[in-house]
């Protein structure tokens, strides 16, 4: 299967200006693709682009910088291989990238690029009913300051309805 999907949206402040703006807009384009290689194994992946991304997760959590009132644009995405050997489990890999655009960012301390290596596990239990544990190591760059990395675990329990 196959998508592409928008996105569109005004923000605007209510108690002080940034560069003289008080309204700042919005906008995602992207596309999205599953393969089923076999009957246990899927590829997913997703590409995407846009500007004044924070409130969907985008440019790293920037949306519009303070010094000049420009919205920050970004581009990223991201791929993964599951493999489902039985009705009960899957075990999947992956990567996700967001960057955003440097030249729109301040000169120091902006996050100028995330990137995400992950592994999920799901237990299907039945009737809605999954558990998992997921391991992600983050690397996030920085301008004006070192790289910084993150291993996080998840642990987790879901009910679907």
């Amino acid at each position: 299967s196959a998508g592409v999907w928008g996105h569109g949206a005004r923000q605007q402040l209510n108690r002080s200006l940034i560069a003289g703006r008080a309204e700042f807009t919005s906008s995602l384009v992207g596309m999205d693709l599953t393969i089923p290689i076999t009957k246990f194994l899927t590829f997913k992946g997703e590409a995407w682009k846009g500007r004044g991304l924070s409130d969907v997760r985008g440019s790293v959590g920037q949306s519009i910088n303070p010094v000049n009132g420009l919205v920050i644009g970004a581009a990223g995405g991201w791929a993964e291989l599951s493999f489902k050997p039985n009705p009960h489990y899957i075990v999947s890999g992956g990567a996700t990238l967001d960057n955003p655009y440097g030249s729109d960012l301040s000169a120091a301390n902006g996050r100028v690029r995330n990137h995400v290596n992950y592994m999920t596990n799901r237990f299907l239990v039945g009737h809605g009913l999954s558990f998992g544990f997921d391991y992600g190591y983050w690397r996030t760059r920085y301008k004006g300051l070192p790289t910084g990395t993150n291993n996080r675990f998840n642990l987790f329990v879901q009910q679907a309805f």
